[in-house]
């Protein structure tokens, strides 16, 4: 048994596992649930966790940039332009499109299953205060800002050569 996250890349994120609709529930009703989750889904077990899925991070990004535009939607806590996280999450879901070849198959339902659990992530962070969470969506925003600077993704630029964005939820 190894540990999988920070400082490694997980063959898929932690997250999406805790996405099947009775998963989401029970996570959103049971305080630190997901954190629990979380816990768990960070151990890696045997040959399986070394392997890497060629889509992470650009579907993971683009479903937390639509649970952004989301979230910005929903609550005042995040005044900025819901459009801006729907460009963005583009950007990731068409370098993931590019990643797979060209082929789209499955890449919009999978960034529609982890939205979902990526919305139940900015509100365990930004409403519960939970720091599990809020680790998870730093170490994600990282491994995105550098997934972006390395594909040099439209939107992810902020007018100096290298430089991404700043996090949207630091203030």
């Amino acid at each position: 048994m190894s540990i999988c996250w920070p400082g490694s890349r997980p063959a898929r994120p932690i997250l999406p596992t805790v996405s099947s609709e009775a998963g989401l529930r029970a996570a959103r009703l049971r305080p630190g649930a997901l954190a629990a989750a979380l816990l768990a889904l960070a151990l890696c077990f045997g040959p399986a966790g070394a392997q890497t899925d060629p889509l992470f991070p650009a579907v993971d990004c683009a479903a937390l940039w639509a649970a952004m535009a989301t979230f910005r939607q929903v609550y005042a806590v995040d005044l900025a332009d819901p459009g801006e996280a729907r460009e963005m999450a583009g950007a990731f879901r068409d370098a993931a499109v590019r990643l797979n070849g060209g082929g789209g198959d499955g890449i919009d339902r999978t960034i529609a299953r982890l939205r979902r659990a990526y919305v139940l992530l900015l509100e365990a962070y930004m409403l519960d205060g939970d720091r599990d969470s809020q680790d998870q969506y730093d170490w994600l925003m990282e491994t995105c800002r550098r997934f972006a600077e390395e594909y040099d993704l439209p939107g992810h630029r902020d007018g100096r050569r290298g430089a991404a964005p700043a996090d949207p939820l630091q203030h």
